[in-house]
């Protein structure tokens, strides 16, 4: 049991893909161009986030998986040998999955953002503010988690969590506020 809770601590804490949400926006990503300093870091090419897309797919439904079948062994005490066993590894399993749907729903946004230059039409900024709404719901899910595990998660982790879901809130207002190409 200990090897599983450490191994969930492990992927939750390096096995995710830095969330580059902020590296494509620039100063003004839905306000239709101007001058807007180059991002840091660079973004990907589509190709790139293509991939990302792929390989994040893979390892949502291997965690999607991995929990069902905990779930099938939740009272077996050679998995978990206490409830609070099973309920931690449950929840570990689910901030790496939340992990991984903010990677997903990031890249969609990344590739809806190059391919439109930044300037999106009424129809991209439905698509747009339906992947950043998921991001902030599964940001939202992770940080609360990981709240409730304050010895296995830094405040330094929970803050940066914390800046994120505050940026991706940002740009969900800025989408709104903005006018539309067509």
């Amino acid at each position: 049991m200990k090897k599983i809770i450490s191994w969930l601590v492990s992927l939750t804490l390096i096995g995710t893909v830095t969330n580059s949400l902020v590296s494509c926006t620039g100063v003004d990503p839905f306000g239709g161009g101007g001058d807007q300093p180059t991002p840091s870091p660079i973004p990907h090419d589509v190709k790139y986030y293509q991939n990302l897309i792929t390989r994040t797919m893979q390892r949502i439904n291997s965690i999607e998986k991995s929990i069902k079948e905990f779930a099938q062994h939740k009272k077996d005490p050679n998995w978990f040998p206490t409830p609070a066993d099973y309920q931690k590894t449950i929840d570990f399993m689910y901030i790496s999955l939340y992990q991984n749907v903010v990677t997903f729903n990031d890249a969609g946004y990344q590739i809806l953002f190059i391919t439109n230059n930044g300037v999106f039409s009424d129809q991209t900024k439905i698509l747009v503010k339906w992947y950043l709404e998921n991001e902030l719901l599964a940001l939202n899910q992770q940080y609360n988690l990981e709240k409730k595990y304050q010895d296995d998660f830094s405040q330094d982790k929970l803050k940066t969590l914390l800046i994120t879901i505050n940026e991706v809130k940002k740009l969900i207002n800025n989408l709104q506020l903005t006018r539309s190409t067509n």
